[in-house]
């Protein structure tokens, strides 16, 4: 399922349909690879200005947008 997948099916359903399901608490995972870069601040400034119009065009539910 993608993301915009499980966006759209949580636009058109409520969680408390599912009765069976638990919420769980203590999720773990492990980062494999991580790589950290410079950018311009011009390119990040358009980058994340055409991120948040991509999130409203799409209706995208995330708390990761800044």
């Amino acid at each position: 399922m993608t993301i915009a997948e499980a966006s759209e099916f949580w636009d058109e359903h409520q969680f408390d349909e599912f009765s069976d399901v638990v919420e769980v608490h203590d999720v773990q995972f492990a980062l494999k690879r991580k790589k950290y870069l410079g950018i311009d601040l011009d390119l990040y400034t358009r980058i994340t200005a055409q991120a948040k119009q991509l999130h409203l065009q799409t209706g995208w539910r995330t708390r990761c947008m800044a």
